[in-house]
């Protein structure tokens, strides 16, 4: 069960975002996307939550092609970190968290106090209960980034996308979200497909690398069969050294150029 991605293109116009790219995710593993910037990171994760559609090529999930999903039964299924979340709209925060839990609500009712108390412990995962009743248009980019994040993570989903979700937040709560993710991984079975432009923070939660340059998968599996130093070259155009760090016992890069 999972994704299984089959042979898919995408373009925008006569640029060719994603160029055959085939993939398998599977539960209860943290993939970390990598790659340059404009190698298609962003465009396939929203192929995966079907923002976009195919070229042509297949995307399954659970192996049920993603194209037969209504967008409320997609959305119990599939929740995402986007890069940029704008709202026009004076919602609070915990409005915004609460809009998680419609998909699993019949038509036309409001969250019942049990949905209420996901909300709740999503945002305290995230460290955002005091955020709580402000409004999402007077929050800076950090406070944002945290609601987004509760918001996945009240969804309740077997997947979670998120396209670099530690994208204006400080260390402290960058690394408390990738562990909220790391954790429910290890204890729901959950897949996370994170994109990714610190490869070592990366490696710090990674299960697996897929690892991208040009619209193609360069290389992907398990860290310690993919993190080469032949193929971070190919990628990132530079040396790199390679090194296991005891203190987080995982491996990490140092680019040498």
């Amino acid at each position: 069960m999972g994704f299984d991605i089959s042979g898919v293109f995408y373009s925008y116009g006569t640029r060719r975002a994603i160029d055959g790219v085939s993939l398998s995710l599977v539960p209860g593993r943290f993939y970390a996307v990598i790659g340059p910037n404009g190698s298609g990171k962003t465009t396939l994760m929203d192929l995966m939550c079907r923002h976009k559609n195919p070229d042509s090529g297949n995307i399954f999930l659970n192996g049920r092609a993603l194209v037969q999903y209504s967008s409320r039964a997609l959305a119990r299924q599939v929740a995402l970190v986007p890069q940029e979340y704008r709202v026009n709209f004076p919602y609070t925060a915990e409005e915004v968290v609460a809009m998680a839990r419609y998909p699993h609500l019949p038509r036309f009712s409001s969250p019942t106090a049990e949905d209420m108390e996901v909300v709740s412990c999503a945002m305290a995962e995230c460290k955002a209960e005091d955020l709580a009743d402000r409004f999402m248009t007077e929050l800076s980019g950090g406070e944002k980034q945290r609601i987004v994040f509760a918001r996945a993570l009240a969804q309740q989903t077997a997947v979670l996308l998120l396209d670099e979700p530690c994208a204006n937040l400080d260390i402290r709560h960058g690394l408390g979200l990738l562990e909220s993710a790391a954790k429910r991984v290890r204890s729901q079975n959950i897949t996370v497909a994170a994109v990714m432009h610190d490869i070592n923070l990366a490696l710090r939660y990674a299960d697996d690398l897929i690892l991208m340059n040009q619209g193609r998968i360069v290389s992907n599996g398990p860290v310690e069969n993919t993190l080469e130093r032949g193929v971070l070259k190919q990628i990132f155009g530079v040396d790199a050294r390679i090194r296991t760090d005891s203190a987080i016992n995982a491996p990490q890069v140092t680019f040498v150029g």
